[in-house]
């Protein structure tokens, strides 16, 4: 993940996670979306251990009560796909580091990576879709439903962006 990628997942986590619980906890929210990807640029796969580290010695350096720390720790320790959060704010980050697959930023991202491997527009567009398919079905597992909700427009819009690419209509949605 590059620092450019990094920083836009972690906004993007923090817009999210404040639409889905409606602008409550923001100070956990913020650093819990700071801190949760930290350790990925460093050592890959097993981040969420090393972030956790990183984490709770940062926390302890703080003068955060003990009910936000738990939270912002719930958060990072939970936000994977396998993720079983034990706090609500937990729930709506976890849905927030999928839903951050859901914006055009990230399409483009993605659209200029896969642009590299594609030999067609239509070429393009179908692995932009697959992608989309295979978050959705991430998101599926999270107990949220309004991020489901929130992801589907977002679908339908960034599909309306790439299908003008090629004129694909027929592209279902999962």
């Amino acid at each position: 993940m590059s620092n450019q990628s990094f920083i836009l997942h972690c906004r993007l986590v923090i817009d999210d996670a404040l639409i889905l619980s409606h602008g409550k906890y923001k100070n956990e929210i913020s650093i819990a979306a700071w801190l949760h990807d930290l350790e990925r640029i460093k050592s890959g796969e097993d981040h969420v251990k090393y972030s956790l580290v990183f984490a709770d010695e940062f926390l302890k350096e703080t003068k955060l009560s003990a009910k936000s720390k738990i939270i912002i720790l719930d958060c990072i320790k939970n936000h994977g796909s396998s993720g079983k959060p034990e706090t609500i704010i937990g729930i709506y980050f976890q849905a927030a580091d999928k839903l951050s697959m859901f914006h055009e930023q990230v399409l483009l991202e993605h659209a200029f990576r896969f642009a590299k491997e594609s030999n067609s527009v239509q070429e393009l567009a179908q692995k932009l879709d697959d992608k989309y398919n295979k978050s959705l079905i991430k998101l599926k597992h999270v107990k949220c439903r309004k991020a489901i909700v929130i992801a589907k427009k977002r679908i339908e819009t960034l599909r309306k962006i790439y299908s003008t690419w090629s004129n694909i209509n027929n592209i279902n949605i999962v």
